[in-house]
């Protein structure tokens, strides 16, 4: 009996073996198709994000051109009209004989002071960046307070220079009554005319009239 024992043993020993094999290389393989697709999955996951990466740096990239050339147009505009740079006095001052004489402007005289820093604190940090204002007294004769009114704001919106109209003073010529064709109201105003540049040269003389 002992002897038949042994030989059945040994008989199933290389069937047992290989059933084991298959075994231990089927869990392997499960084992490693679980890690694959993981790794796969991980990959995936990765390019996913990679490619949201490139998407939102091109939608940025597209933003970003569009920030600059609205930027850029602001900045020809105001480079147009003299704010940025040297201070276009000739142009400021065409621009008020010319805004005068289309506004029943009869008579007319001004001081241009000298360009000087702006003293108050500026409300962000412009670096490098100074703002300037040319001070102005200016009197004009009007006929009556509706050539006055107009000829200030066609001063506004003649687009040469950033102007602050900071106030006037009226007082009326003469009688009582409207006189036609003559100056009967005249207004002293105080006006300022504002530049940025990055240099911070000499000041130009002053300007009369």
């Amino acid at each position: 009996m002992k002897k038949s024992f042994e030989l059945d043993f040994y008989a199933l020993r290389k069937p047992l073996l290989f059933s084991v094999t298959l075994l231990i290389t089927g869990i392997a393989l499960v084992f490693g198709s679980v890690q694959f697709r993981n790794s796969m999955s991980t990959d995936k996951h990765h390019q996913e994000e990679n490619l949201q990466e490139l998407v939102n740096d091109y939608q940025a990239l597209i933003n970003s051109e569009r920030i600059i050339e609205t930027l850029y147009g602001r900045y020809k505009i105001l480079k147009k009209t003299g704010f940025i740079g040297t201070e276009p006095r000739l142009q400021w001052l065409e621009s008020l004989r010319r805004t005068g004489e289309n506004s029943g402007v009869i008579a007319m005289q001004y001081h241009l002071h000298a360009q000087r820093p702006y003293s108050q604190r500026p409300l962000i940090d412009g670096g490098d960046y100074q703002l300037y204002a040319s001070t102005m007294d200016l009197q004009v004769d009007v006929l009556h307070e509706g050539h006055l009114l107009e000829f200030l704001d066609r001063l506004y919106d003649a687009g040469v220079g950033v102007l602050d109209i900071r106030g006037c003073t009226i007082q009326r010529l003469g009688s009582d009554g409207v006189q036609p064709n003559e100056a009967n109201v005249r207004a002293d105003c105080k006006l300022s005319w504002y530049t940025i540049r990055q240099d911070v040269g000499g000041s130009p003389g002053e300007e009369f009239m």
